[in-house]
């Protein structure tokens, strides 16, 4: 005998299967929804980093505009008192519009209650109470729109009041571009430098979350990738597996079905062409099957069916190719073989079988029942002809029915002679 052939297990899904496979399916759906949770968040993490870099850019521009301002404003007043010249008051002004508009924006900023952080309300302390920035800038704004006013104004051709005016125009250049301002700039850059340092840390917190959040969003999809991903893919390739087996295989007897036999043969078909052997198709069929359904029904029939099957499998060739065709009728390609040969191997098949009974346990049946099994074959190719499966199906179908005719369980010859 040859090499027994090891049964394939039957198709079954458990609910052990399908509960894996809904785990699987809600753990994928969690996972994939706390990583779209964290990417939204990281988005808006990252929006924020910009927006306060933005922000931050603004006031701290804003802060180092006052500076600027103060500095041409004393430099404009002092060149128009020293050499009067008209454009040097057009610039004194547009400097106090720009130093006036720029706190505007620096009390927007620290006015506003949206968004706040370290760095907002270290500038407001700064502004409003423990250096009082806002007040000194807004003394310094009106100190300096007196003293543009004072220049403005057309000269007294009295020399007491001309005296006093030029008294005033002094006492008001003084308080806007003498050691007291120089003071102001200090402050304000020291200000400037605190509102920088917060602002950066700040961001640098902001950028600490974005990358805690990059990485467990990576993590997460390692995650999932080997716990979730590959138990799906490698459920996947298993279905895949049972689906081509279901699809080309007799989920009764472990064989080949029809499909998969037509497949089979096809391919050996076109290695005849280069190999230009012989082979012999055979058609195998229990004798009187249907007494056996009848008398015993059909879970014994089955039984009968199956271990006809591992019979077959057991007896023949690992390179031949055995399929049931449907209900009793099985079909057998004996590979590089003539028929001479063919009949040997089919014939001890036949005694195998007879002498192999079907074991049962059922109470109303035989511990065990004999039976036994019809074959006709045909040998091709056939000299000068294509390679058609109908036909030597047909062939071999005729010898089968031939060996009925002569009482069964023998093996007949169905190779047409030249």
């Amino acid at each position: 005998m040859a090499t027994p052939t090891t049964s394939t297990p039957p198709l079954t899904i458990t609910e052990n299967d399908v509960a894996i496979v809904g785990r699987l399916r809600n753990g994928y759906i969690l996972a994939l929804t706390v990583i779209i949770i964290m990417t939204i968040f990281c988005h808006h993490l990252t929006s924020k980093v910009i927006e306060e870099e933005i922000v931050g850019a603004e006031v701290a521009s804003n802060l180092s505009d006052q500076i600027t301002h103060i500095s041409q404003i004393g430099r404009y007043a002092v060149s128009y008192y020293m050499t009067p010249q008209e454009f040097d008051l057009t610039l004194l002004g547009n400097s106090i519009n720009n130093m006036k508009k720029s706190l505007l924006h620096i009390k927007t900023y620290i006015d506003s209650t949206q968004k706040e952080n370290t760095a907002k309300i270290a500038l407001r302390k700064a502004m409003r109470d423990s250096l009082l920035l806002e007040k000194r800038l807004t003394i310094f704004i009106q100190d300096s729109e007196t003293y543009l006013t004072l220049s403005k104004r057309i000269p007294s051709t009295d020399p007491t009041a001309a005296a006093t005016e030029t008294l005033e125009t002094q006492r008001a250049l003084k308080k806007i571009s003498d050691k007291p301002n120089q003071e102001l700039i200090k402050l304000l850059q020291i200000s400037l430098a605190d509102h920088q340092e917060n602002q950066l840390y700040e961001i640098k917190n902001l950028h600490q979350m974005q990358t805690v959040l990059t990485y467990a969003i990576v993590f997460i999809i390692l995650l999932e990738a080997f716990f979730i991903f590959r138990p799906l893919v490698q459920k996947v390739a298993v279905s895949q597996k049972n689906l081509m087996r279901l699809a080309l295989e007799d989920t009764l007897t472990g064989l080949k079905n029809r499909r998969a036999f037509n497949k089979d043969f096809d391919a050996y078909q076109k290695t005849l062409s280069r190999t230009n052997e012989k082979f012999v198709l055979a058609i195998c069929d229990l004798d009187k099957f249907k007494s056996v359904n009848d008398t015993y029904g059909h879970d014994v029939g089955d039984l009968v069916l199956k271990h006809f099957g591992t019979i077959l499998k057991r007896t023949l060739r690992p390179t031949d190719i055995v399929a049931r065709m449907g209900g009793e009728e099985f079909a057998i390609l004996l590979a590089n073989t003539n028929d001479s040969t063919a009949f040997k191997i089919l014939d001890r098949l036949r005694q195998i079988v007879e002498k192999n009974p079907c074991p049962l346990k059922g109470k109303n049946s035989p511990e065990k029942l004999k039976f036994t099994t019809s074959i006709g074959f045909a040998e091709g190719p056939i000299d000068g002809k294509e390679v058609d499966i109908d036909e030597f199906m047909k062939w071999a179908d005729n010898a089968l029915y031939k060996a009925k005719e002569e009482g069964r369980n023998r093996v007949i010859n169905g190779t047409p002679k030249p």
